[in-house]
């Protein structure tokens, strides 16, 4: 008991905070969250084909706009999307010239706050029945439940039930113009037979509420096709909000396939690029291919050469050694430098036999005397001293 009290004061809460949300302006889902409140329990948004034709209230907010349509009668929430805190376009301007700061028939808060056909509107109208919006149409029961499960609704019993249809005005029946008359048909004046004071009071009562009544329902008709406009304006603004969007999806898709062409043209070229490298790289393989084997040839070659020369200096050494050893072998001498009377000469250790520096035989050294012996110079010798 305690909860249930409770779960209605919270929600009666919400309600309130809701509307002042939709007279002043305000977010009302962050108030309700400041305030410690649960949120309040909306519809889950579901992406859903096009109504085929209209679906009363069945209770619930929408995360869509929250002003009422007309809908036939059905008073049911606005489907645009916000554009501010609370209203879509169409319904915000609806909003701006009325005084209460609401749509023209109020707002989905105001709908929720009480039963399903009990709401009334601003100017004082309640839901019509849906049982008489299914015979328009003619739309069975399963029609309209096959097409709640299309758009992911539920529907109230409430539309079903014969009880809530409300007697309405008597149907107009349409008098045939005579095609001969032209214009506007003269409206036919009502005659009322007076018999005394309480049949003139009655026939003026009558006259009277006729009247009213034809106010009533022109007043109803004008309220019904300005209803139809504000749907129609609302219709063709949702459709310029696709067509726009439609609009902007192909230069989105246009510009992608520009960027892939692009991408695509680039990578033909970085493939051009590759193979023109790789054919150059191919060549260059090739061209150190035919060097090393150039290389390798002329290795071989010089290789021969080395071979063929030390094959010929190992002959020619051979030739030597077999010269050198037919012929006498000559005796090492060992010379030591000497310093004769301020002249350097080479004095040989074993024979005493004196060198100049070119190691030219001058003399033999005189052990006893110690002095060097002089060659006798020749006739030749002299003549070159004398030339000089």
């Amino acid at each position: 008991m305690s909860k249930s009290v409770v779960s209605i004061a919270q929600d009666l809460a919400q309600r309130a905070v809701l509307e002042c949300a939709a007279k002043y302006g305000f977010d009302g889902e962050q108030a309700i969250r400041e305030l410690g409140l649960k949120e309040v329990k909306a519809v889950k948004e579901v992406k859903a084909a096009k109504e085929k034709f209209p679906l009363p209230y069945s209770g619930g907010v929408e995360d869509c706009c929250f002003g009422l349509r007309h809908n036939s009668g059905l008073y049911t929430q606005c489907r645009a999307p916000k554009k501010g805190d609370l209203f879509c376009k169409a319904c915000d301007a609806q909003a701006a010239k009325n005084e209460s700061g609401k749509p023209d028939y109020g707002t989905i808060m105001d709908r929720n706050a009480v039963d399903i056909m009990e709401y009334v509107d601003p100017s004082g109208k309640k839901p019509s029945s849906y049982l008489k919006v299914m015979a328009r149409l003619k739309l069975s029961r399963e029609d309209v439940l096959a097409e709640c499960e299309v758009q992911h609704k539920t529907i109230s019993e409430v539309h079903f039930d014969a009880s809530n249809e409300k007697r309405g005005r008597p149907k107009v029946v349409k008098v045939a113009k005579d095609k001969q008359a032209k214009g506007r048909p003269k409206k036919s004046k009502k005659v009322v037979e007076i018999t005394d004071e309480l049949d003139d009071l009655f026939a003026t009562l009558v006259i009277s509420a006729e009247d009213e009544n034809e106010e009533n329902k022109k007043e109803a008709e004008k309220e019904e096709e300005k209803a139809e406009k504000e749907e129609e304006k609302a219709k063709k603004e949702e459709e310029k909000a696709k067509k726009e969007e439609e609009k902007a999806k192909k230069e989105s898709e246009k510009e992608a396939e520009k960027l892939k062409k692009e991408e695509e043209k680039a990578k033909k070229e970085s493939d051009k690029l590759k193979k023109e490298a790789e054919k150059e790289a191919d060549k260059l393989k090739k061209e150190e291919e035919k060097a090393k084997k150039e290389a390798d040839k002329l290795k071989k070659e010089e290789e021969k050469a080395k071979k063929e020369a030390k094959k010929e200096a190992k002959k020619e050494a051979k030739k030597e050694t077999e010269k050198e050893a037919k012929e006498p072998k000559e005796e090492t001498d060992t010379v030591k430098r000497l310093s004769y009377e301020g002249v350097q000469y080479l004095r040989s250790s074993n024979t005493g036999v004196i060198y100049n520096m070119e190691q030219d035989q001058v003399g033999k050294w005189n052990s006893a005397t110690s002095k060097i012996d002089f060659n006798e110079p020749s006739e030749e010798e002299e003549e070159e001293e004398y030339d000089e």
